[in-house]
């Protein structure tokens, strides 16, 4: 057995036995493995820097647009680097949030009368880390479920905003904590992945479209009206709301004498709940509709801005095209940002050109390839969506 396997299996081995020991309570055992934590830090920190300084570089290497491969057809070495590089930050801030949690736990053992002193201070504590790891876990999965964050917006706001929503006085609001929220949304992801987006975002909000209605006017609103029917026992409920209200005593004897009166209080109450369930679903399916086309011009606008940079960027080339004075390394990563901002456009125009083809082939040929890999439930969803995909595009 290597040094390395050595070092996970103590490690292992320490761990577990400190979660069994602060577990059972024995306070010295529990302090004297707590000490072993920080000996377990020292004893890793060749490793820990090692792998700390490789994430800082692909991060840096990210940033310079190094792993944006010009001949890949989805550009998955870019999203499998910036995968890793959440995959480190969401394991840091996790062993930070446990560390606080099992220091805090045996502290309270071992010295249970300071508790009254640094609750409220740990508290805060756990609870700004909980944000930042809930932060973290949403900003890690962006290059994972990138569609379905564009999807799922709207709804989260209506389901936290609830009835307040459907007032027209919290509309304003509403869609201002939307544009802020796609605009964080377009803000974090580079643009090739917002172009990939925009390309399904017309098919998709058709269809949302015309499902949310066909749902909610009919589908929800009678299961709502049935429900409503049956919770209702007898016209004993009609009496007491009579009663409750305090009706002039010559309108409820004739009521009691007609009982043809209570299937028009029925029938009115029925169409005010039908009603009034359909107003509100339709303000909801407005807003959902409203908020995607809200997201949609919040990414075409970063997209034009990208559109203009390449425009400038593509300018400069062939700039440099006719002075006949150009280094291959500026020229690549020139060519290597014009596509980047400017899609696919830009990058028919640059693969035309004989000269740009073979310098792209010369540098990237030695350049690492990395593919996604997925599980097979995750690649039958991906066959699903594609299925749907083809099918939608070929009504449409």
């Amino acid at each position: 057995m290597d040094r390395l396997r050595k070092k996970r299996l103590f490690t292992i081995i320490w761990i577990i036995a400190f979660v069994v020991a602060a577990g059972q309570g024995k306070y010295l055992v529990s302090l004297f493995l707590f000490i072993l934590i920080p000996l377990m830090i020292f004893w890793w920190r060749k490793e820990l820097v090692s792998k700390i300084k490789e994430k800082i570089n692909i991060f840096k290497d990210v940033k310079q647009k190094k792993y944006f491969l010009i001949t890949e057809s989805n550009h998955t070495s870019d999203i499998v680097r910036r995968r890793e590089i959440g995959d480190i930050v969401l394991e840091i801030v996790g062993l930070s949030f446990v560390a606080i949690l099992l220091g805090y736990s045996l502290i309270m053992k071992v010295f249970p009368k300071t508790e009254l002193y640094f609750k409220n201070i740990v508290l805060v504590v756990l609870g700004i880390m909980l944000v930042i790891f809930l932060v973290s876990v949403l900003n890690n999965l962006r290059y994972y479920w990138t569609s379905l964050y564009y999807y799922i917006i709207p709804f989260i706001f209506i389901v936290i905003c609830r009835q307040d929503v459907v007032k027209k006085s919290n509309i304003l609001m509403f869609f201002l904590w939307i544009a802020v929220a796609y605009l964080i949304f377009a803000m974090s992801l580079p643009i090739y992945i917002l172009r990939k987006i925009t390309n399904n975002i017309i098919l998709l909000s058709i269809f949302i479209s015309v499902i949310i209605p066909i749902v909610f006017n009919h589908l929800l609103v009678k299961y709502i009206m049935e429900y409503i029917n049956q919770s209702r026992s007898d016209i004993d409920i009609y009496k007491q709301m009579i009663h409750q209200y305090k009706i002039p005593k010559a309108i409820v004897d004739y009521i009691y004498k007609t009982p043809e009166t209570f299937k028009m209080f029925n029938t009115i109450i029925d169409k005010w709940t039908t009603n009034e369930t359909s107003s509100i679903l339709g303000t909801m399916n407005f807003l959902c509709i409203s908020s995607y086309s809200l997201g949609s011009f919040i990414i075409n606008m970063k997209l034009k801005l990208g559109d203009s940079k390449a425009k400038e960027i593509y300018s400069e080339l062939i700039a440099q095209e006719k002075t006949s004075k150009s280094d291959d390394s500026q020229t690549y990563s020139k060519i290597r940002d014009c596509i980047f901002y400017g899609g696919e456009s830009y990058k028919n125009r640059i693969i035309d050109n004989l000269k740009y083809r073979e310098l792209i082939d010369k540098v990237e040929f030695s350049k690492t390839k990395h593919t996604i890999r997925h599980n097979c439930f995750i690649n039958l969803l991906k066959k699903l969506w594609n299925w749907i995909n083809n099918r939608l595009r070929s009504w449409i």
